[in-house]
């Protein structure tokens, strides 16, 4: 099977291109002016991408910074643009696969359009997309492959697919530890459907599977090695063992669920649905499309999302996990291609498409476009009370500054605040030859020992914003360590550094360790 034949070129095609290009240089053009240091977020993936590594903290799978440190070996280290473009492809690559799928079950252009488009209406999924998310995006963008895949085995049953498949899989899983939700839910699903069932015991299904227990293997020994990692970021991440602040964890999270799902639903996607296409949205129909097998696919999506939902239901009763939000739910990013394909084809419906297209863009446009203002707001908040002023910080004149103080490059660079403050790597890309670490990712100091930089010149940086919880966790006793220079920078924030002659090892727990 190759994807891209299947992708036909109807007339909807051009202005999908159109509007992704058009949206791309949009955001381009905002983060140049607006946050010049690069968003929060992507300052981890920055960090973790210097290196190659199974794993990295157990904040997500390797393969998001696996493509950023392929990135960085062609742009640079610590260049902004590398995450940027790679948000933006995966994005485009969700808008691209939810219309192919719908085009392939519907086979009517139009309401494909109005699905592929659908989940830039999902406020929650979309703005998330544009602010934050990494990781997350790249698995959404998976979704509507994994099952075009699918459809394409139910059609041809020829190998390829079979081979396509579990290379989606292997990307999902490694890409997000949430995917397996997904995979889960889409075993389950296609085990109760007759017309999937069958696929499931052809020959070929062994290499749908064994594609993605052979090349997890390297990442799942890691994960078997790290465990005490993973629980730590899940119990950050999702309240794993309920929070300790509640007094109901269980019924927290199913709180917090149920809002995650109505807000990212309703608010505006299903309003708008409704709005355009009215009653018949909800309204079953006998006959789908006049494409064979039309009603078994839509009924494997609508029962994969469901036991995706009722899977997260188990898990919060299991666990008492209480952080359920609206971005550990893309896999919803399927739900327009079920709802819109279940509409008839007649004039109405086509016009009522259209209708939502022009209503979806005009959203998208407001959304894209209030990026700028809001970074504006942000930028004036100088005493960064939002915990997410990094965008905004002079990175050039803070390495500069590290420069004319003596540090001549070709060391490494420690950040003891946490990385939404200070991100590490966005001050490296100003520094000649420099690794940068921080203790808050362990990962890093480890790759910081392995590249041999602990005996070469050493800065040692933080900030007023983090300075009780450092000298809690990293206690500095300056008067102890007599440093070579010490300096501060006003800009937004009180900067304070330490250049020594060098580390004589990563601190794992204190400073002390590095102390000359």
């Amino acid at each position: 099977m190759n994807l891209t034949n299947t992708i036909k070129n109807p007339p909807q095609k051009q202005y999908i291109a159109i509007f992704l290009i058009t949206y791309f240089i949009i955001m381009l053009l905002q983060l140049m002016i607006f946050t010049p240091g690069g968003r929060s977020d992507d300052s981890e993936a920055l960090l973790m991408g210097q290196h190659l590594a199974l794993g990295y903290d157990g904040h997500n799978p390797p393969l998001f910074y696996w493509l950023t440190w392929i990135g960085a070996r062609i742009f640079g280290d610590g260049n902004p643009s590398i995450v940027f473009g790679l948000r933006m492809t995966f994005l485009f690559l969700m808008v691209l696969g939810t219309y192919q799928l719908s085009l392939m079950i519907k086979g009517n252009s139009w309401l494909a359009l109005a699905a592929g488009l659908a989940p830039l209406s999902f406020l929650h999924l979309h703005w998330y997309a544009i602010s934050d998310l990494t990781h997350t995006l790249m698995a959404g963008a998976i979704y509507p492959w994994v099952m075009i895949c699918i459809i394409q085995i139910s059609r041809k049953k020829d190998i390829s697919s079979y081979i396509y498949l579990g290379i989606l899989i292997t990307a999902g899983l490694h890409s997000k530890y949430t995917f397996a939700v997904f995979t889960t839910s889409l075993l389950i699903a296609a085990l109760i459907n007759k017309t999937y069932r069958s696929l499931l015991f052809k020959p070929h299904i062994l290499l749908t599977i064994l594609i993605p227990l052979i090349l997890s293997i390297p990442h799942f020994t890691w994960i078997l090695d790290n465990t005490h990692i993973i629980s730590e970021k899940l119990d950050e991440r999702i309240g794993f063992g309920g929070d300790t602040a509640s007094t109901h964890p269980i019924l927290d999270g199913l709180k917090n669920l149920s809002q995650s799902t109505i807000s990212v639903i309703i608010f505006p996607f299903g309003l708008l649905a409704l709005l355009t296409f009215g009653p018949t949205l909800i309204k079953p129909q006998k006959k789908y499309s006049d494409n064979s097998h039309c009603n078994d696919h839509l009924t494997l999506i609508r029962n994969t999302i469901g036991i995706a939902l009722t899977l997260i239901i188990i898990y919060i009763l299991a666990t008492q996990a209480t952080r359920i939000a609206p971005h550990h739910l893309f896999f919803l990013c399927l739900l327009p291609v079920w709802l819109i394909c279940r509409l008839p084809k007649s004039k109405n419906t086509t016009a009522a498409a259209k209708k939502f297209i022009i209503a979806t863009t005009i959203i998208t446009a407001i959304s894209a476009a209030s990026f700028g203002p809001r970074a504006i707001y942000k930028s004036n908040n100088t005493d960064c009370s939002e915990r997410r002023c990094s965008e905004f910080l002079p990175y050039a004149e803070y390495a500069e500054s590290m420069l004319e103080a003596g540090y001549s490059g070709g060391g490494s660079l420690i950040v003891l605040s946490h990385h939404r403050y200070l991100p590490p790597a966005q001050i490296t890309r100003y520094l000649p030859d420099t690794i940068a670490a921080t203790p808050h990712y362990p990962t890093s100091l480890k790759q910081l020992e392995n590249s041999g930089r602990h005996s070469s010149p050493c800065i040692i940086a933080w900030h007023e914003k983090d300075h009780d919880a450092i000298e809690k966790d990293f206690p500095l006793n300056t008067k102890k360590t007599k440093p070579q220079t010490t300096m501060t920078i006003e800009k937004r924030i009180k900067l304070t550094y330490l250049i020594k002659e060098n580390c004589i090892q990563a601190p794992p727990k204190t400073t002390e360790a590095i102390t000359p």
